[in-house]
């Protein structure tokens, strides 16, 4: 048997390379793909997502509610798009929505009356889709965008307990 290695010693050798190489190619390869994906997820970490909803203060009337739902702050938050006149009062737009805002914290938010529906239902406006379009940046000053799109026509002859 030690004959047979010490004759092919060349041979034992140039096989252990080529699997050491193998096995190199595949490590790098690895660890190549594992670093793309902590980079993704690093992107999205710092991704800063707001949120808007609409949350029921008495019956037929709501709050619009703004949200800031990460660790990361807003910068220079601006609604391209948002509805008008859904109280009844085209000077009724909440100040945010007109203005934007500037700075919005981790988790912070901001509310302000936002629907009367039964004024939307006299007017037969009640099954209409709001639509409001944010346009935001993180603190590295990537921008994003987003489209928020609310069904009014769900909230219609809901039944609540008192």
């Amino acid at each position: 048997m030690i004959e047979y290695i010490n004759g092919n010693s060349t041979l034992i050798s140039i096989v252990t390379s080529f699997l050491t190489l193998v096995t190199t190619i595949v490590y790098v390869i690895i660890n190549s793909l594992m670093h793309l994906e902590m980079v993704k997820s690093r992107k999205l970490l710092q991704k800063p997502d707001v949120s808007i909803r609409l949350e029921k203060i008495k019956s037929g009337f709501m709050n619009l509610i703004l949200e800031n739902n990460t660790p990361n702050d807003v910068y220079n938050l601006k609604f391209l798009e948002y509805p008008k006149s859904l109280i009844g009062n085209n000077e009724d737009v909440p100040g945010f929505l007109l203005k934007g805002i500037s700075y919005l914290s981790a988790k912070q938010s901001y509310e302000s009356f936002f629907i009367n529906y039964p004024y939307l239902v006299q007017k037969n406006q009640h099954e209409q889709t709001i639509k409001f379009h944010l346009k935001y940046s993180n603190s590295f000053g990537k921008s994003f965008e987003k489209i928020v799109e609310i069904n009014l026509g769900l909230l219609y002859n809901n039944k609540y307990l008192a």
